[in-house]
């Protein structure tokens, strides 16, 4: 499977923007459908690996709780990335998948580590990586401190 990125999307549309894509609830939580937990599915391989099922966990804040979903790696891209400082704290990009099963088509999907925490970030396949703002890093920083 070839992963095209869409050439017309600025930063600057990106950030304010990428949840409105993602969300199922539109605007009723800016950051909530960016950022969720990821676990293997039970009885399987836990590796990141084409084929592997996971198990996406989504909290949407009162009235609508915490959804899952089953998800399938189709992809994934050699961990040749990032590692990002933001003020103090060091978020290293474990990986990026790309996953199918998802709600509204194909995302690209970060698995960062912060604090012993693995944190699921879910992405429009044209969100670019070399993109992530202070903004965003902050929105990250905030929900890791508050668990």
């Amino acid at each position: 499977m070839k992963i095209t990125f869409r050439q017309d999307i600025t930063i600057e549309n990106t950030i304010e923007n990428v949840w409105k894509t993602v969300s199922d609830f539109g605007n009723y939580h800016k950051w909530c459908s960016l950022i969720s937990e990821i676990l293997p599915v039970k009885g399987t391989n836990d590796k990141i690996k084409p084929g592997a099922k996971f198990v996406r966990k989504f909290n949407y804040g009162f009235p609508f709780g915490v959804s899952e979903e089953i998800i399938t790696v189709i992809q994934v891209v050699p961990k040749r990335y990032f590692a990002y400082k933001h003020g103090n704290i060091f978020i290293k990009v474990l990986h990026l998948v790309y996953l199918k099963e998802a709600p509204r088509g194909t995302y690209a999907v970060l698995i960062t580590e912060y604090r012993g925490y693995f944190i699921f970030l879910v992405l429009p396949l044209w969100f670019r990586l070399r993109n992530l703002q202070k903004k965003f890093l902050r929105e990250l920083k905030k929900h890791c401190e508050t668990r």
